[in-house]
């Protein structure tokens, strides 16, 4: 499988077909490992689309743990368009139904709020602020983002959030699920 990664790959950047092309035509490599290469390209790159908008929820239980459930989501929630702007935008309530999760209360609400940031900070709607000649000394084409989203929660995710994105935290690894299939994950701030 490396071999025919590392020919895949040279016949990708350097366009150097022939070591891919001899791995392929002298079927040194089962069909079963071209498909792995694909499955593994798959599930990769919609987890990193989840990883760019739902940092803090990855932070919060760890990268193994986070990866665990990247796959069971997309598993449930295969991309509808090829633009994956916009995927991921029901895993905070996919979190929910997660009951190896459900003691981590806080998630989903978390997860709302890695939404909402990732929105608003993509976000292209914008409005002008009236300028008049009363109030020109205070403003210079000044926009605001027109993205505004409020929740209610239960838990202080406000603190959740700024601690998880804080430089001074200090956050002990998940261990991945054995038997019972629960993440366990502790933060404790330095």
């Amino acid at each position: 499988m490396p071999n025919l990664q590392e020919a895949f790959k040279n016949s990708l950047i350097r366009n150097d077909d022939s070591e891919l092309l001899n791995i392929i035509l002298n079927h040194h490599t089962k069909i079963e490992e071209y498909i792995d290469i694909y499955r593994n390209n798959f599930y990769t790159n919609l987890t990193n689309a989840l990883t760019v908008v739902y940092p803090t929820v990855k932070k919060l239980i760890g990268e193994a743990c986070f990866d665990y459930l990247c796959k069971l989501y997309i598993k449930n929630n295969l991309p509808k368009k090829s633009n994956l702007a916009n995927y991921g935008s029901n895993f905070a309530s996919y979190i929910q139904s997660i009951k190896e999760l459900k003691h981590l209360k806080y998630l989903p609400n978390i997860a709302k709020l890695d939404y909402c940031m990732d929105n608003i900070y993509n976000s292209n709607e914008t409005y002008k602020i009236e300028i008049r000649e009363d109030n020109i000394s205070y403003f210079d084409d000044f926009k605001i983002k027109n993205y505004i989203r409020l929740f209610k929660s239960k838990h202080p995710i406000d603190f959740i959030y700024k601690f998880c994105n804080s430089k001074k935290q200090q956050i002990i690894p998940t261990e991945l699920p054995k038997k019972d299939n629960k993440c366990k994950r502790s933060v404790k701030a330095v």
